[in-house]
């Protein structure tokens, strides 16, 4: 198929999910959730009610329920935050979080260390914190780790005793709904690992 014809398959498959999404908009009536929809000629809908409920059907419909692949179906410039979340509760407990986000145009990473003689341990049980502004090539270490990770629509409780590590990835776009990361190879998620030590020796804020 040529460049021409693969832009009309596009066009038309946008035209047929949205479509899709006005008819299960137009199920959501009874609930009050939209009130209208309607799909202009380039294939946008156009609804009243929540943006959230629209966006949740379109990731849905999008999906199919199928992981979403970093690369290919989410766009690596589209990623907003990243949870990494390691909570055992062996004795003594052991808990740490690493986070990776966007927040007002700057790259930025986070990371907690909780110790105690308890379990779960909570906020107040922090010993180690630290935020770091990170660098484009910092920033690109991160997107290069999840390149070909996929994530899928979380809807299972985490199971108890369980300690992960929990990965949570969300992006411009997800509709509001967690979804659960998985790294492409133990590779990536050991180069991933090596980044986040990194990361946390160059600044830390003993409490």
């Amino acid at each position: 198929m040529d460049k021409y014809g693969r832009m009309i398959m596009k066009r038309l498959l946008v035209f047929l999910l949205s479509a899709l999404i006005c008819l299960t908009a137009a199920h959501a009536e009874t609930d009050g959730t939209i009130s209208r929809c309607s799909v202009r000629e380039d294939g946008s809908v156009t609804a009243g009610g929540s943006p959230d409920r629209i966006g949740q059907i379109a990731i849905s419909l999008a999906s199919g329920g199928k992981a979403l692949t970093v690369g290919d179906d989410i766009a690596p410039r589209d990623i907003l935050q990243f949870y990494w979340t390691y909570d055992a509760s062996t004795y003594p407990p052991r808990f740490q979080r690493y986070r990776f986000c966007v927040e007002d145009g700057k790259h930025l990473f986070f990371h907690e260390t909780r110790e105690g003689d308890h379990w779960p341990l909570t906020e107040e049980d922090a010993t180690v914190t630290g935020q770091l502004e990170l660098s484009q090539d910092e920033w690109q270490d991160f997107l290069d780790c999840l390149a070909g990770g996929t994530a899928e629509q979380w809807e299972d409780p985490l199971s108890d005793g369980d300690a992960g590590p929990f990965l949570f990835l969300y992006w411009l776009g997800d509709g509001g709904v967690s979804h659960e990361f998985s790294f492409a190879s133990r590779e990536k998620a050991a180069a991933f690992e090596e980044l986040c030590e990194v990361l946390k020796e160059r600044e830390t804020m003993p409490r």
